[in-house]
């Protein structure tokens, strides 16, 4: 199983990249591959790294339901707290750090960017599944997940190029990325048996984080964006992930656990 679902995430990392050279054209290659790698160098590596730990975790406390309740709550806190700013930071201000980072030649990529960075951020939630039923010795889930999501992104992302180019790639991706989440959350609620109270502190931070920052930059987006250079757009995109950390801190008071809690154990070992 493992080594079936190696093969298919190889294909998984091709499949959308593969279409859009195939169906389009070099340029709009370019574009598509210079989004994609942008919109995951911040997201993956935090995947990767929660991952990695949860695996080996998971393997250890198979037969103890209550510690692996609360390390796949921390996983969801660790997403909170790193990836999601980073996502939000993107689909917000994309187009000021293209045109910083990369100049005017590059603005085909800011669209897909955005898309893009929502859709790691879904893929995000659903990755940090798989350790869980690796580790228990469940990884033919896995196996069959990243199928049927192999499957519908070729569908997806075909369609979504014959009819909006390389927007539309980024469109079926995010359309599959949906498959796979609904797929894999039915499948890990036979597993873990968390009640929805659970989730509530760190959807409830992160919610309202989320809208704090979407709504200081909808009110200042015209001021700031017609005053300021694209480098000092760069600073307030980083001030922007600055205010979502500290409005998740104040929030995540009214909880008992949660984003904040799990920070301040991490911040704990890190001072260890």
């Amino acid at each position: 199983w493992i080594f079936g679902k190696s093969l298919v995430l190889y294909g998984l990392g091709m499949i959308d990249s593969i279409l859009v050279g195939r169906m389009l054209n070099p340029v709009s290659l370019g574009f598509y591959s210079r989004s994609r790698d942008l919109s995951s160098t911040a997201t993956m590596p935090v995947i990767q790294a929660v991952t990695k730990v949860s695996f080996s975790s998971y393997s250890r406390l198979q037969d103890k339901l209550d510690k692996i309740q609360e390390g796949f709550l921390k996983t969801i806190d660790v997403l909170m707290l790193f990836a999601v700013p980073f996502s939000l930071i993107l689909i917000l201000e994309g187009g000021a750090i293209v045109m910083y980072l990369l100049g005017a030649n590059w603005f085909g990529v800011i669209v897909p960017l955005k898309i893009l960075s929502f859709v790691f951020l879904i893929m995000g939630f659903s990755e940090i599944l798989a350790p869980l039923f690796d580790g228990v010795g469940r990884p033919d889930i896995t196996f069959r997940a990243r199928t049927v999501q192999l499957i519908f992104s070729i569908i997806f992302v075909y369609f979504g190029i014959k009819f909006y180019g390389v927007n539309g790639a980024a469109f079926g991706l995010l359309g599959s990325s949906f498959v796979i989440l609904f797929y894999m959350i039915l499948k890990g609620r036979e597993f873990l048996h968390i009640g929805k109270e659970k989730f509530m502190p760190a959807i409830l931070s992160a919610g309202f984080s989320v809208i704090i920052v979407f709504a200081l930059d909808l009110i200042l987006r015209y001021t700031i964006h017609d005053s300021l250079s694209n480098f000092y757009l760069v600073i307030w995109s980083v001030f922007l992930g600055i205010v979502y950390l500290i409005s998740i801190w104040s929030i995540g008071g009214l909880f008992k656990f949660g984003p904040k809690h799990t920070l301040i154990t991490i911040l704990k070992e890190l001072g260890k």
